[in-house]
């Protein structure tokens, strides 16, 4: 499986037909789990922990950049980090 998300900026570009980039990583098709995995991830806002956020996976090995990519998506959904509104001006993912 890929599992990614396009991205533009600070893509290097190694022809001239390539418009964006992929921010991802594969796991083998196979290696899939009977049942799904419940991954736990810690949120602080203002220096308080906040309700633990599950991600959810039924891979046998999961990458980083899956596990990035559904955090921002969560976080994303929930405080609008990416929104111009937002009342978060900037954060740290570790």
């Amino acid at each position: 499986d890929i599992y990614g998300a396009s991205f533009y900026y600070k893509c290097e570009k190694i022809s001239e037909n390539i418009s964006e980039c992929l921010y991802g990583g594969t796991t083998l098709n196979s290696e899939k789990l009977a049942q799904e995995r419940v991954i736990g991830a810690n949120v602080w806002v203002d220096g308080i922990q906040k309700e633990t956020e599950l991600i959810r996976t039924n891979k046998k090995n999961v990458t980083l950049q899956e596990l990035d990519i559904k955090i921002r998506k969560i976080l994303s959904d929930k405080y609008k980090i990416y929104y111009k509104d937002s009342e978060i001006s900037k954060g740290l993912i570790e």
